[in-house]
């Protein structure tokens, strides 16, 4: 930094001193404003002898009261005569880290579809920085948000002692904007990161993916604009290499500013009274949206002086009969002068802003288009603008840079306005999207065209989630998707429904499918209930963890290869897998979850034909009978064992009651077809055959009689819950209930059963999905009964497609959310945009987005479970089949048949027009699908 600071003393050119620079005779880089930087006190020391802090935070996608009050409190900070406080919105193009990210996370999958899936997909995110067709041409682009303040320094910098002393009286401040936007998440801009930021802005024909370290003995400056970029400044524009940068400055603004008036300027989300007409009034290519703020110690007196001219003109035009409205909100001119007295006796006081936009271009014609388009918009949200000139492009250019506003050409410029703090910060563009949450496992779009990344288990809470949405809003293309995106990365699943909308994705995964006609199939929940419990013989080391010979551990798994143990690591539990050894006093416990879930089951059973609960001596009856014929025969027990204790209730002594002897007969008749000579006997007695070892299973219950499909549901779950216990803990798992109304809601004892797997899901990294109809679903009164509010506590995710039911569910309290959000965002939801995506409303623990599901050909064949399209795809899949090729090998090739073919036609919507030329296409599936 010293260095740096001598060379300034020796002759480094000020930077913009003043507005009229010879851009052919004096390099642009001598007109960036940083200098140096100092690792201890985090600034930059800058061209003019200023000094400046910078800092990255994440735009929001609204902003509260409490946002803008904390902004408007540090406007108001005593600090030095002009003193800039920036606020720099940049819609960046290079979007290359969340692809890179989203390709890096599947460079592993072990299917080479979805390898080959995720090239096709990330090539059609980078064709979308030109502009995509699904959002009305608006390209994709990362916003990214920089504050800044620039503080004057009087101390002579050769000082460096007092220098030092000077700047840290501003430490305070500097603090408290860290402290007060933490909801923006600001962290420091170091060196690296800046010089990498304008390297990229300034060199748009140079490698993009070049970071760019700080040399501390070279001025800052001197290291963003090579040699080889050619810089031009037109009539209306300012060309860095291949890219136009343009100039909008507001020459009106509207009287009054609110919350939404920054959020508006930015491309509209709220303002249209449909996201079509949102889609078309956005800015439809990259751009820096800057906002200077400067005080102006003088500008008290110089109001108070303007104020008392303007009371006598004003009793002058008074006695004429002509009276002007003023630009504040008070209305009168003669008022003037009291309400800017009160203002600041009030603490509020008054500052320059300098709001500017810079828009970036491929063309000079295009440009023109860009500016006269944005122009317009603007207009509608009340700011008259112009489009600035040469003479002062290098200016803006440079203001619109953190930092880079010169005190001594804010007079000379003429573009600022004065306004009060609260106005100045509601003028701060800090709105513009909602970026996500973790990794790229998820990727959607939203309305501004920003990539935003979700990943569930990024989260220190629960990691479950549920999905809503009507018939026909893409909820099986949905969940297809995100069932997709998770196994791409070798996520587990485990999959109860009651539509065969996974059955392609299972097969593509090389999974299991499980239906109802399956031959000798036995589920027998009793096989791998409980905990098995062992004393070791030899010792076990596991990191720093010794456990002695004798020790008690809880035994997972045994086989005559290895075998599993449960290890509490810290303040978590981890499956250690040991070679095979012989345990002593081998034995099993029932735990209270388990026990619930089997009582639960037997229950169901006990009451499927009538749907209503068992009574309390019933429930009773029930766990004593399980836990005795437990205790005797362990995981080899099953129902028929269950009703010879029952109908042995006359000679058992903790049971001589005649009442419960008689509950217990009719208890027996009621299960008597689950045993071995009833109906459904033959799925519930003996070995249990159902074994789910592959990574990807589903559970299709369409098949399945009405009236044992809802204790196949916890049969299932059971079994999917003892197998979570069992597994690996470290690998993500997921576990889905689809279409869970029609099973859980039958249910009378599903509360319990969800519950307990809610807690077995958070203990042992899984997740819980459930998939339903409709938000109101979830209300008490709803379908799922009570049930709604554990899955709603429950569930840290949500998203919610079009329902038609959105104003019902908000009433209810079943759809948290504010007014503003659920008129600007939820009401807007479009009925009927499929295929061309999907929206989709978001809750996250970190903040609610709309987001749109937007795919390339690729990922739409691999996900959709539309019955025109499966037809389709089934045909082609039969041909291959034909020829010799696996099921699996089938659905590969046809998946990707479909998706070259509709690349040819020239995308899905050809591709649909072309089905319907098709010789069956329209002929029914013969199969369920809910689309």
């Amino acid at each position: 930094m010293l260095s740096c600071i001598k060379e300034f003393f020796q002759g480094i050119h000020g930077g913009l001193e003043k507005m009229d620079i010879d851009l052919t005779r004096q390099k642009f880089s001598d007109l960036l404003p940083w200098v140096s930087y100092d690792e201890e006190t985090r600034h930059y020391f800058l061209k003019d002898g200023s000094v400046g802090w910078i800092w990255e935070c994440n735009p929001v996608l609204f902003a509260g009261d409490s946002i803008f009050d904390t902004i408007s409190s540090l406007l108001r900070s005593q600090m030095p005569h002009h003193t800039v406080f920036q606020f720099m919105l940049y819609a960046d193009s290079y979007i290359n880290e969340i692809v890179y990210a989203y390709k890096d996370l599947r460079d592993a999958a072990k299917e080479d579809l979805y390898k080959e899936v995720t090239e096709n997909y990330t090539n059609f995110l980078n064709d979308g920085l030109k502009g995509m067709w699904q959002l009305s041409g608006t390209p994709l682009r990362n916003f990214r948000l920089f504050i800044s303040i620039k503080v004057p320094v009087k101390s002579d910098v050769s000082n460096i002692k007092s220098y030092l002393v000077e700047i840290q009286k501003y430490s305070d401040v500097i603090s408290n904007v860290a402290e007060g936007l933490k909801s923006l998440n600001p962290k420091p801009l170091k060196p690296d990161m800046l010089i990498t930021s304008m390297y990229r802005l300034c060199n748009p024909e140079l490698n993009p993916d070049r970071y760019q370290n700080h040399v501390d003995e070279m001025p800052i400056c001197k290291q963003i604009i090579f040699a080889d970029t050619e810089i031009e400044r037109q009539k209306y524009s300012i060309r860095f290499g291949n890219k136009f940068f343009g100039v909008i400055t507001p020459k009106k603004l509207p009287r009054n500013i609110d919350n939404m008036f920054a959020n508006d300027l930015a491309g509209f989300i709220t303002r249209g009274a449909t996201a079509i007409e949102n889609d078309i009034n956005q800015i439809q290519c990259p751009y820096v949206f800057t906002v200077n703020i400067i005080t102006d110690s003088n500008l008290r007196s110089k109001l108070g002086a303007k104020a008392l001219h303007n009371s006598t003109t004003a009793r002058g035009a008074a006695k004429e009969g002509n009276m002007d409205s003023m630009m504040v909100s008070t209305g009168n001119r003669r008022e003037e002068n009291m309400w800017v007295a009160n203002q600041y006796e009030e603490g509020n006081t008054f500052l320059h802003i300098i709001p500017q936009l810079m828009l970036i271009c491929d063309s000079e014609e295009d440009l023109t288009a860009k500016l006269n388009r944005t122009k317009a918009f603007w207009n509608t949200c009340g700011v008259e603008t112009q489009s600035e000139l040469d003479y002062m492009l290098h200016v803006l250019f440079v203001s619109a840079l953190p930092c880079g506003l010169y005190s001594k050409v804010i007079n000379e410029m003429e573009r600022n306005f004065i306004v009060d703090t609260n106005a100045a910060a509601l003028s701060a563009p800090i709105q513009a999207a909602f970026k996500g949450v973790g990794e790229p496992v998820l990727l959607y779009i939203d309305r501004r065209g920003q990539p935003v990344t979700l990943d569930i288990f990024n989260t220190g809470k629960n990691k479950n989630f549920y999905v809503t949405g009507g018939t026909g809003a893409g909820k099986s293309f949905f969940m297809n998707d995100f069932t997709n995106s998770y196994r791409s990365i070798d996520s587990r699943f485990r999959i109860i429904t009651v539509c065969d909308s996974y059955r392609k994705t299972c097969y593509l995964s090389d999974g299991q499918y499980i239906e109802h006609e399956e031959e000798g199939m036995i589920i027998n929940f009793f096989s791998e209930a409980g905990t098995m419990f062992g004393i070791l013989t030899e010792g076990v080391g596991y990191g720093d963890i010794m456990l002695a010979p004798g020790s008690i551990v809880e035994v997972a798994e045994i086989s005559e290869s290895f075998c599993k143990i449960v290890v509490k690591v810290g303040e978590h539990e981890e499956v250690l897998v040991i070679p095979p050894q012989q345990f002593r006093n081998l034995h099993y416990e029932l735990d209270g979850d388990t026990l619930n879930m089997l009582t639960g089951i037997i229950a169901s059973m006990a009451s499927s034909r009538t749907g209503e609960m068992l009574g309390e001596d019933e429930v009773v009856i029930l766990e004593t009978a399980i836990r005795a014929v437990y205790a005797r025969k362990n995981r080899d027990t099953n129902i028929d064992d269950l009703l010879d204790y029952l109908n042995s209730m006359n000679s058992n002594t903790d049971l001589r009651a005649q009442f419960h002897v008689q509950t217990a007969y009719k208890l027996m008749l009621r299960l008597e077809k689950y045993s071995s000579k009833g109906t459904y006997g033959k799925y519930f007695n003996g070995k249990s055959t159902i074994s789910m070892k592959k990574d990807m299973v589903v559970v299709d219950l369409t098949k399945t009689p009405e009236d044992l499909r809802k204790v196949f549901v916890l049969a299932f779950a059971n079994i999917i819950e003892q197998e979570i216990y069992k597994g690996d803990r470290k690998k993500q798992q997921f576990v889905v209930l689809d279409e869970s109304w029609q099973t859980l809601s039958e249910n009378p004892y599903a509360k319990r059963f969800v519950e307990g797997l809610y807690r077995k899901a958070r203990k042992y990294n899984a997740s819980v999905g459930i998939i339903t109809q409709s938000l109101d679903d979830l209300h008490e009164k709803g379908k799922l009964g009570l049930l709604g509010d554990v899955i709603t506590s429950q569930s840290d995710f949500s998203f919610a497609l079009y329902d038609e039911n959105f104003r019902k569910a908000k009433d209810l309290g079943v759809l948290k959310v504010t007014d503003f959000e659920f008129i600007n965002l939820i009401e807007k939801i479009p009925k009927d945009a499929l295929p061309r995506y999907s929206e989709i409303f978001v809750r996250t623990p970190h903040g609610n987005t709309i987001v749109r599901l937007i795919v390339d050909e690729y990922k739409y064949f691999l996900n959709t479970s539309d019955p025109k399209d499966y037809l389709f795809i089934r045909e082609q899949v039969e041909k291959f089949i034909n020829k010799g090729f696996s099921k699996k090998e089938a659905m590969r090739d046809a998946v990707k048949y479909c998706a070259e073919l509709a690349k040819q036609l020239g995308g899905i919507g050809a591709f649909k027009k072309y089905l319907l030329q098709h010789k069956g296409a329209g002929d029914e599936a013969g199969v369920r699908h809910d689309s």
